[in-house]
């Protein structure tokens, strides 16, 4: 039996990028947000009240990993311990490596930025539900602001 389409949690404290990106995602009728958190323990809580999506889409906020030393990271882990077989998609603004290596230790499946298109978002969104794992490359330029636009 195959759904007609993937639940999703989203989990993000800024409540302008969860409509916007529900809004996009409206775009797309095999997607249906089925809850939405500000945080993690209020993801763990929909959980827990067995709200169970196909696909859990985190911002992994990289500042509170730092700065609630760990809280964040327990959090996820907890929920991968619980939840097992639940994916775990992160779409944050941030990409440090030191960051995206524990995630991958956690068996999260992915991983994109928030500035990349709808379009890849919903891809990888897609191909972890089906099983696949998606992880989008960092660039990282060394060329100024001043060398890439006056040259």
């Amino acid at each position: 039996m195959t759904k007609d389409r993937i639940e999703l949690l989203i989990v993000d404290n800024d409540p302008i990028f969860r409509l916007g990106f529900a809004t996009a995602l409206a775009a797309y009728p095999d997607f249906e947000i089925i809850s939405q958190a500000n945080d993690l323990n209020h993801a763990l809580f929909e959980l827990e009240q067995g709200i169970i999506p196909d696909l859990l889409v985190i911002e992994v906020n990289f500042q509170y990993f730092v700065k609630q030393k760990g809280i964040a990271l327990k959090l996820c882990r907890q929920i991968r311990r619980k939840y097992d077989s639940l994916p775990i998609f992160v779409l944050s603004y941030s990409s440090k490596p030191k960051i995206l290596k524990i995630l991958k230790t956690l068996d999260v499946q992915g991983y994109c930025n928030k500035g990349t298109d709808i379009e890849t978002i919903v891809g990888a969104m897609r191909s972890i539900v089906g099983g696949e794992v998606y992880w989008q490359k960092t660039k990282v330029s060394t060329n100024n602001f001043w060398q890439t636009n006056l040259s």
